[in-house]
């Protein structure tokens, strides 16, 4: 005979119930034990907050004043006292704590609930973990690890940071204002600096605004400057291509559109110029097709350039030289006229710049994995907010 649905039910229930009073009794034991522990030792159920808005949220002003890092060595010097990784619970208070030290935009925040009570976190915006590796990494040998994974219990994402070797020997680029690093991470170009140097005089940059950055200016300025670009950057402008650095053929294209449609009309009467133009014009065809250097020297022999000793530019024509890039590409009769006048004293010195500017940028983007998202754990590029651990061996994210 076929027992009754009910009656089976009824079983079933009165076997389940010991294990569910149980789990609902652990359960209030656990939260039980929270609530004393945190009532004792108030700071267990409290972690500090490291915020990126209020960290950049400082006048323009302030923040080109501020740099990002401030240290107690001279930028060139080796060993950076705020740069040691200690193993221990507390090991992110020797990397991105005490690295970003400028900030003063730091409050306690109570602990997520599900975190373990008697474990110390550091809450950070995940920017500054981003900003960390553009300051610290070298493209190609990396001098951290930094692992990542979301907690099973709070959802919430854990990390751990450590330095190879424990002491790394110095920040890339220690003096970075908290503005440059802010665009930078806007997906500004590596090679972006608020004031660049250029034969020892200092230039403005030629992004003024956000517009900019897709404009040829700053290749212009990337041939005239010594200023070394970040080894890694936020390539932000690829979405919806699958072209790795389009901010860099972006800018290229524009220079090569600057060449064509203006600065090769106003030279049509002379020959030789008109031979340097077209060639530097072949030479980013030539980059901007291929996706290489290699061969650029074949495409733009006839320009000469490559042997032309330039003459030092003064701050105002290197200023100008920038700006003739960011103007637009198609001028009309008058502004062709006004570009000549403006170009003439140093034609030759900028379509150098601009082939040793273009020639820097696919030396720099070429090949792959410098793009920061290559770098840093897949969870970590679009969360918002990290909790930083302690050493915990192998046991991220599984408590």
């Amino acid at each position: 005979m076929a027992l009754d649905s009910g009656y089976v039910q009824v079983i079933l229930a009165v076997c389940l119930l010991p294990l569910v009073v149980a789990g609902y009794w652990w359960r209030n034991v656990q939260i039980s034990y929270r609530w004393i522990r945190i009532l004792i030792w108030h700071e267990e159920g409290e972690c500090e907050y490291l915020e990126w808005k209020g960290f950049v949220g400082a006048t323009e002003t302030q923040q080109r004043a501020r740099p990002i890092h401030t240290c107690n060595t001279t930028p060139d010097s080796i060993g950076c006292s705020h740069s040691q990784h200690i193993p221990g619970e507390k090991c992110w208070r020797g990397t991105i704590d005490r690295f970003f030290n400028g900030s003063i935009q730091r409050r306690k925040i109570k602990k997520p609930s599900k975190l373990p009570v008697n474990q110390s976190f550091l809450c950070i915006d995940t920017q500054f973990i981003k900003a960390f590796v553009l300051l610290a990494v070298n493209h190609v040998n990396t001098p951290l690890e930094i692992e990542a994974s979301r907690h099973k219990e709070s959802g919430e994402i854990l990390a751990h940071i450590s330095l190879f070797p424990n002491q790394l020997h110095h920040f890339f680029q220690r003096n970075l204002t908290i503005l440059e690093i802010d665009r930078l991470l806007r997906g500004y170009p590596p090679f972006y600096r608020e004031v660049l140097s250029c034969n020892g005089m200092r230039v403005p940059s030629p992004i003024r605004t956000d517009r900019d950055v897709s404009r040829g200016g700053w290749v212009i300025g990337a041939g005239l400057s010594f200023t070394n670009p970040i080894p890694v950057y936020v390539d932000t402008f690829h979405k919806g291509s699958t072209v790795r650095g389009e901010v860099f053929w972006t800018a290229l294209t524009r220079v090569k559109a600057v060449l064509e449609n203006n600065i090769r009309l106003i030279y049509l009467d002379d020959a030789s110029i008109s031979q340097r133009i077209n060639a530097v014009i072949n030479g980013l065809t030539h980059i901007i097709n291929e996706k290489t250097d290699s061969g650029l020297d074949h495409a733009c022999e006839d320009s000469g350039l490559m042997s032309y000793t330039a003459r030092i530019l003064t701050q105002e024509e290197c200023i100008r030289a920038m700006r003739i890039f960011n103007e637009s590409y198609r001028l009309d009769n008058d502004g062709l006229a006004n570009l000549k006048r403006r170009l003439q004293p140093m034609i030759l010195e900028v379509l150098k710049a601009a082939l040793m500017g273009a020639k820097a940028c696919i030396a720099y983007v070429k090949d792959p994995g410098r793009e920061l998202d290559s770098i840093i754990p897949a969870i970590l590029v679009n969360s918002e907010r990290v909790f930083l651990q302690g050493c915990q061996g192998d046991r991220i994210g599984t408590y």
